[in-house]
């Protein structure tokens, strides 16, 4: 085996007895174990002690599922802590399998290891509910749902990477920072982490209470939040790069302290005060969205809260009289604020309903941070907006919102290209379909999930369904 420029070199290890395994390269010979069957070729990353990244040729030849063994030959009188990244691919250039190799090594000499692949499957026939989709680029998107189900989109194929141990309970958000911290959460203490390379849960020992986690939102690795309801409670925790914590205690200052006493003087059961969604660009520009609290209060109370106080100390209170230029508006205490897109710092966008007009519905809210406006799409008020998201470009908005019939279960996706009006999507991609969730990062990437595994993307000139 020649070694060419200084360069790590991968390949099948066959005897040692035919390469130059001489006294001044250290040499792995490292056994993977799992590899899966549909790969065509393992890519392989090598990082030493000084971080630098070294790449190395894929190898194509001799492949076999299961295990295998290979040969890494390092740079000349190289030592000290070496991390191995391999991949697994499919022909189509899917992701089925990634393994990890670390070590330090301490001398120039031949080296006999081991790692094991963590398999994934094709998301091909996937039929579970999606119900979130949040990416950090077009090669990076996430989409979670029901029975524990965990999907990736690498820019060329959707993998599937749910525990196949979840059987109970479903993902309700996903969210993150970066691409190597997103978060998951959902029903009866449902929370994972990814960090760039797994989905764990061992950080997840918090005493978060039994309900639902409605909505996630991480800012960075330090700050992130969740919402959600337990019964007709809301719960509200916070990352701060350790553990999560209780926000709802008044020791935590999260809650204004005569709106959390007027929770405290209401028997649980005759009040309603749910939390559904997390909108904002930071924990100081972020509204808390969720049921009306006009049942809740001494006097009315509206289904949004705001961050009065500051990042590190949060202090909500609810949103009632909005003070603009004009002075103009003052929130709707009847509305549900269920769904929500921020498009920007004190740029909202919200689905609403319940505020009993007999004759609206669906109803979406734009808060720009001095004003509200309204925007009825539709006259039933059995039809309620179940996903708004979109784009912004400068001052314009490419925006969709999803409704559904609570009743007929007809569905309807509405699309806003630039002008006030909401147009009605009729492209067979949606017939028939739920669509719960959509995110984009330009106005040629587009995403949306719904029930039955719905994944349909846009590209700025058709919407193509994924299997």
């Amino acid at each position: 085996m020649i070694i060419m420029n200084s360069m790590i070199y991968l390949g099948v290890l066959a005897s040692c007895l035919t390469l130059s395994c001489g006294q001044d390269r250290a040499m792995l010979a490292l056994k993977a174990n799992k590899v899966p069957a549909l790969t065509s070729r393992i890519e392989a990353d090598v990082y030493f002690q000084t971080n630098e990244k070294r790449s190395v040729s894929p190898f194509t030849e001799g492949l076999l599922p299961g295990t295998n063994r290979f040969l890494f030959s390092f740079p000349e009188g190289q030592t000290g802590a070496v991390k191995i990244e391999l991949r697994a691919l499919t022909k189509n250039n899917c992701t089925v399998g990634s393994a990890l190799y670390e070590k330090n090594i301490s001398g120039l000499v031949t080296i006999s290891d081991e790692t094991t692949f963590n398999e994934y499957q094709l998301a091909e026939g996937t039929t579970s509910g999606l119900l979130s989709v949040w990416g950090i680029s077009q090669n990076d998107v996430w989409a979670v749902g029901l029975d524990g189900k965990i999907l990736h989109w690498d820019g060329l194929c959707w993998i599937d990477y749910s525990d196949s141990k979840l059987k109970l309970g479903g993902f309700a958000s996903v969210h993150g920072s970066s691409s190597s911290d997103v978060w998951a959460v959902g029903s009866q203490r449902l929370i994972r982490h990814w960090n760039g390379k797994i989905w764990e849960s061992a950080l997840m020992q918090i005493d978060l209470s039994i309900g639902d986690a409605q909505s996630v939102l991480a800012f960075d690795p330090k700050d992130a939040w969740i919402a959600g309801y337990s019964g007709d409670s809301f719960i509200l925790y916070r990352w701060n790069g350790t553990s999560w914590f209780e926000m709802k205690k008044p020791a935590a200052s999260a809650i204004e302290s005569k709106n959390y006493n007027d929770l405290q003087n209401v028997p649980p059961p005759t009040y309603n005060d749910k939390l559904f969604t997390i909108a904002g660009t930071s924990s100081q520009n972020m509204l808390l969205a969720g049921t009306s609290r006009n049942d809740a209060m001494p006097s009315p109370k509206p289904g949004l809260m705001y961050n009065l106080g500051t990042t590190q100390a949060p202090n909500f209170a609810y949103r009632e009289k909005v003070t603009g230029s004009n002075d103009i508006y003052t929130n709707d205490t009847k509305a549900d604020y269920q769904r929500a897109w921020t498009a920007a710092a004190d740029d909202y966008w919200f689905g609403v309903s319940g505020d009993n007009n007999p004759m609206e519905g669906p109803a979406i809210v734009h808060w720009d941070g001095k004003n509200m406006l309204k925007q009825v799409l539709g006259s039933d008020p059995n039809v309620v907006v179940n996903a708004i998201g979109g784009i912004k470009t400068g001052s314009n908005y490419d925006m969709w919102v999803s409704s559904v019939d609570r009743v007929k279960r007809i569905n309807r996706l509405y699309r806003n290209a630039g002008s006030p009006k909401f147009d009605i999507v009729t492209d067979g991609a949606f017939s028939g379909k739920e669509v719960t969730a959509i995110w984009g990062i330009s106005a040629n990437d587009v995403w949306f999930v719904g029930l039955g595994g719905l994944r349909v993307h846009w590209d700025g000139s058709k919407y193509t369904t994924y299997p």
